[in-house]
């Protein structure tokens, strides 16, 4: 069964996530991969989907969609296009791939079982998300631009797209450098909690372990996982405002938006270099 615009909106309605894509990866919004509900919903049952990954989804596109400066009811239109994107039966342009048809979990699902699918699906949620914003905003600024402006505009948008860049590599800098830098103080701590603060972020992020296993790793109560995972992501954070300089959360979130992956790799880097961690 495939629910109506207004069974999805009432599900989003209930849990409005207000937060950006980094802050999504360290507050684990999105769910992880399901199976299980991925294959549901090739074969045209969305509700069970919808109720897993909506609400996150909506979170994401409000918080990119401020970051753009679009307005809600723009928003609202990304979220409706996002839904009938997923439903559409399509091909796959990935190469190795191509031919693969389906909807997007059929196509995600195909693609994983080739090996030629290794991303996550809320990463691909999230470039779906990214390229259906961009696609809007395009439009908007097509609506507000006449014929004898479109060659300024060109050139607007290039220069545009060199600032995006290097802010992204900026950003990853950064995270890379948080990274290093909450690896060192576990390191270094003088305290069981503090030296284990790297290893439960990154085991909870980049490994998706749950509280038990993290808590049977490291000889714990699984009760104290969870004050461990609150303590290093705000230490974090603290350390991402040092490197760039941002005292306002706000305006470090609007920075980082779209990050989410470089956040995972930049842990996983750190976690290698340092041969793999002491467990």
């Amino acid at each position: 069964m495939i629910p109506g615009p207004e069974v999805w909106k009432k599900m989003v309605e209930k849990g409005t996530n207000d937060e950006d894509s980094v802050w999504v990866a360290l507050g684990n919004a999105f769910p992880e991969t399901q199976t299980l509900v991925l294959a549901r919903a090739t074969e045209g049952d969305w509700e069970r989907f919808f109720r897993r990954y909506l609400t996150a989804c909506w979170g994401e596109i409000q918080i990119v969609c401020r970051t753009k400066h679009l307005s809600l009811n723009d928003a609202e239109e990304v979220l409706q296009e996002l839904v009938l994107r997923l439903m559409k039966t399509g091909e796959s342009r990935q190469k190795g791939t191509k031919g693969l048809l389906g909807n997007l979990p059929a196509r995600y699902l195909q693609e994983r079982e080739m090996g030629a699918k290794k991303a996550r699906f809320r990463t691909v949620l999230k470039r779906v998300i990214e390229n259906l914003i961009h696609e809007q905003v395009r439009a908007r600024h097509r609506s507000s631009v006449s014929l004898e402006d479109q060659d300024s505009e060109l050139a607007i948008w290039l220069d545009e797209s060199v600032d995006r860049i290097l802010d992204r590599q900026w950003i990853a800098s950064a995270l890379d450098q948080a990274s290093r830098r909450l690896w060192d103080e576990s390191f270094t701590a003088n305290t069981q909690g503090k030296k284990r603060w790297f290893h439960v972020l990154y085991y909870t992020l980049v490994r998706e372990q749950k509280a038990e296993a993290i808590a049977e790793r490291f000889g714990i109560d699984r009760t104290n996982v969870a004050g461990l995972l609150a303590q290093s992501r705000r230490r974090f954070i603290e350390l991402l405002q040092e490197i760039t300089g941002y005292d306002d959360v706000e305006e470090l979130r609007n920075q980082v938006a779209h990050q989410a992956q470089s956040l995972l790799d930049s842990l996983e880097r750190v976690f290698q270099e340092a041969g793999g961690g002491r467990d």
